[in-house]
């Protein structure tokens, strides 16, 4: 029923299909170009965000590679650990007591 509305509009105002299209475009092509350096203006602000974050990973990838290299490198030695008595070591501070309270083992 709407396109022979349509149709029958057309008819009476003598336009073919491709007129009116035209015509339409004709008025809100200001909003397609409008709209158009909107996602154009988008589109940049995202690639410009995404060149800083694979620049700070970057950054931030060297940094780590050169604290695991740094770490790799420290020589180790071996210390022979005694028996534990199951209580804290002396002199250990612990969260829970009152400030300053220490362990007597």
């Amino acid at each position: 029923m709407g396109s022979w509305r349509r149709s029958r509009a057309e008819d009476k105002a003598g336009l073919t299909i491709d007129e009116v299209t035209a015509e339409t475009l004709d008025r809100k092509i200001d909003s397609f170009e409008r709209f158009d350096r909107m996602l154009a203006s988008a589109e940049a602000w995202r690639n410009n965000a995404l060149r800083e974050i694979d620049r700070h990973r970057e950054t931030l990838g060297a940094a780590i590679r050169q604290a695991v290299d740094a770490t790799q490198d420290v020589e180790f030695r071996d210390v022979e650990i005694g028996e534990t008595g199951g209580g804290p070591p002396i002199g250990f501070v612990s969260p829970k007591w009152p400030s300053g309270r220490r362990s007597s083992q």
